[in-house]
């Protein structure tokens, strides 16, 4: 099913839960591979987050508006520079940029393939193969540059 080891050892990555994780029962997963984790802590989290994010289903954003890489590595430089409290050297500044944006490719392919899935199987009106189109649109738009990432010139 999964190896714990191999999660637990992934370079830079933070495992973090979501409301989908522990509606699904995941967190039990979670737990055993993060065991200090805190069902309590980690639910009153969930609720903060329930009572602050949007709703809506994101049909209608407008990825136009998505940073570019000056943007981006001006922010992660930012960030950088708070977690560390040091500047960070510009490998790590690119090797975080780069993971950022893979994860942000595999992101609208998991959510282009869970749509396809609950357009199926789901009793939940909604236009499910709407929102795969567009997160298998976008996936694809950026599939050219994410995939040349991290690569030496």
């Amino acid at each position: 099913m999964y190896d714990k080891d191999k999660v637990r050892n992934v370079p830079h990555v933070e495992v973090t839960v979501d409301e989908d994780d522990v509606e699904t029962g995941a967190l039990k997963i979670l737990q055993t591979i993060r065991p200090e984790w805190h069902k309590d802590t980690v639910q009153f989290k969930l609720q903060v987050l329930d009572s602050a994010l949007y709703s809506g289903m994101g049909l209608d954003l407008d990825y136009s508006l998505y940073p570019d890489k000056a943007f981006q590595t001006e922010w992660i430089t930012a960030y950088l520079t708070e977690y560390n409290e040091r500047p960070p050297t510009e490998e790590e500044v690119e090797d975080l940029y780069v993971q950022v944006n893979r994860f942000v490719l595999a992101s609208h392919l998991f959510w282009a393939i869970w749509a396809c899935i609950q357009a199926e199987h789901s009793y939940i009106n909604f236009d499910y193969l709407g929102y795969a189109m567009v997160r298998f649109k976008e996936y694809f738009a950026r599939k050219a540059t994410c995939s040349i990432l991290g690569r030496s010139s």
